[in-house]
């Protein structure tokens, strides 16, 4: 029992170490200090007669194949999305590998994003730590799938942060690059927005727009822009529930704005029926049962 106490701290400390592996084919196990364009400094672990020791190492970066940065395996299932992780542990994570996010195979940039997306999904208050931090993985990750992620979820950073107009230039921006699914329909949802804040502050500075013959045209085409935008992910994306049945609840809400209530409660109702799973479900049943008449 003791022997295999002891063997399992011995793995344990090895999977804990960094390891540079070198064009040469050989390896060294131990702790990197620091990196840039010239130079990798690192604390290398060595097994002598006397047991094992350290010894700071420099190596020229033209000889270096590329590093595994240390991690548990419980970290591996976190960024690789397998196991949930709680703030603190990923903002532990985060600061732990910030500054390798450049370096390949560090993970940093999917702790990075898995920590904003959880400042997204819990208030605004942290949207703009958030959008600093998408920023930085984007400009700097090695990773060009993480940095189109960080792309897409900076999308809902902008809208949260009230920075709505460069989140719809942003939005058309990639909807003009990209043919992933998911990031279509959020971006086609954040042109929705666009289109739905548009819209509210032009009925709200022409009371009367449905007598001016400059305004009625604008309203309407902003109305069915937004109605357009918002249907998108429903119609072409229903599988992604989550994202189409958001988009459905906002077309509740236009339909609400433009004093339609039948038309609102029919896209309640197509909610229920489609996504009561949803987060929304509740509100669509809130809606509809604010609409049914009372006893």
């Amino acid at each position: 029992m003791i022997v295999c106490f002891l063997l399992a701290i011995l793995v344990t400390c090895a999977q804990a170490q960094d390891v540079v592996h070198l064009h040469s084919g050989d390896s060294f196990e131990g702790k990197i200090l620091s990196t840039n364009e010239k130079w990798v400094e690192f604390n290398v672990i060595i097994d002598g007669p006397r047991g094992r020791g350290e010894s700071r190492k420099r190596l020229p970066r033209k000889e270096i194949a590329f590093i595994d940065f240390a991690q548990s395996e419980a970290d591996i299932a976190i960024a690789e999305g397998e196991q949930t992780a709680d703030v603190e542990t990923l903002r532990r994570l985060w600061v732990r590998h910030e500054r390798y996010l450049a370096e390949a195979n560090s993970p940093a940039g999917a702790y990075g994003v898995l920590l904003s997306e959880q400042w997204l999904a819990s208030t605004t208050d942290q949207a703009t730590a958030a959008l600093h931090m998408l920023d930085k993985i984007i400009a700097g990750d090695w990773d060009e799938t993480r940095r189109a992620r960080a792309q897409q979820r900076r999308l809902k950073a902008l809208v949260l942060t009230g920075r709505s107009e460069e989140a719809a230039e942003a939005a058309t921006s990639l909807l003009e690059k990209t043919t992933d699914p998911l990031v279509t329909v959020e971006a086609r949802q954040v042109l929705g927005y666009a289109a739905f804040d548009a819209l509210r502050e032009l009925v709200e500075a022409h009371p009367r727009w449905m007598e001016d013959d400059e305004i009625f045209p604008q309203r309407n085409a902003l109305f069915h822009e937004a109605i357009d935008h918002f249907l998108f992910g429903n119609l072409f994306q229903g599988a992604l529930r989550e994202p189409a049945a958001s988009g459905l609840w906002q077309v509740c809400e236009v339909y609400l704005h433009a004093k339609m209530p039948e038309k609102a409660r029919s896209a309640a109702e197509d909610l229920l029926k489609l996504y009561p799973e949803s987060n929304e479900s509740n509100l669509a049943t809130q809606l509809l049962n604010d609409a049914s008449p009372k006893s």
